[in-house]
């Protein structure tokens, strides 16, 4: 069953939820008897909101949150906003910035998911497109991992990933699939123009016709014993080096 509101917790991801998408923020908690300046600046974006802050033990804290990782501090929230593909590509054609993609084809592990929105905030990415089936699901563990991600990265779920590759395609946007077969090394590349990277499933990488649909394919020099990278390690390679490019 789908979650229907979330819980996140720790002062960074807290202050972006209720900055970025105070709409959505339901009740917060607040560990007995803590203070500090990041607490207080809780305190005062609570109170400018109309949210008010509730006492909780740390066993309770740890409990709602499902570890003791929190920081003191957990806030309920609904699921974030979502955009559509058509939204994401009209917003990519208005902008003067070179347009800059992140697809992810199948990412089951949230924790990986998760890394990867906070490594598409880093490089500023102008949306996240991945499949609404066979994707990990949007809760309180995927939003953990993106560290408040989930509130500055556009999420953009499509029914048809191949469907969506092409969409892109037609606004202008070349296409790079990532894998480790057949594949040009990713320094060798031109990724000046509107890219969309796609990175796949952690044990199986792309799909053969998310494959297909790719413009060019491209991979990490590997140097070591080891064929490839964590999903989450291999997207910031990625990301930060069209990035450069772009810049």
């Amino acid at each position: 069953m789908a979650e229907n509101n979330i819980f996140i917790g720790g002062f960074h991801a807290v202050k972006t939820a209720l900055s970025k998408a105070s709409a959505d923020c339901l009740e917060v908690w607040i560990k007995r008897d803590i203070n500090s300046p990041a607490v207080e600046e809780i305190r005062v974006l609570l109170s400018n909101l109309g949210l008010k802050v509730q006492s909780a033990s740390a066993s309770n804290l740890d409990k709602m949150y499902g570890d003791d990782h929190h920081q003191g501090i957990v806030l309920k929230r609904r699921l974030p906003a979502t955009v559509s593909i058509e939204e994401l590509l009209d917003r990519c054609n208005t902008k003067t910035e070179t347009a800059l993609i992140l697809i992810l084809d199948s990412i089951q592990d949230p924790r990986n998911f998760g890394a990867c929105l906070r490594i598409a905030d880093g490089a500023g990415v102008d949306g996240v497109i991945y499949p609404k089936d066979n994707s990990a699901r949007l809760g309180s563990v995927l939003a953990k991992a993106a560290s408040g991600a989930i509130d500055t990265v556009p999420l953009v779920p499509v029914s048809n990933l191949s469907s969506a590759i092409v969409k892109v395609q037609k606004a202008g946007i070349w296409v790079t699939g990532a894998c480790s077969d057949d594949a040009a090394p990713l320094y060798s590349l031109d990724f000046s123009g509107p890219t969309a990277i796609v990175m796949g499933n952690e044990g199986s990488g792309l799909r053969r016709l998310t494959k297909e649909r790719c413009d060019y394919l491209a991979s990490i020099p590997m140097h070591g014993a080891l064929g490839s990278l964590n999903v989450s390690a291999a997207t910031s390679i990625f990301l930060f080096e069209i990035k450069r490019q772009q810049s």
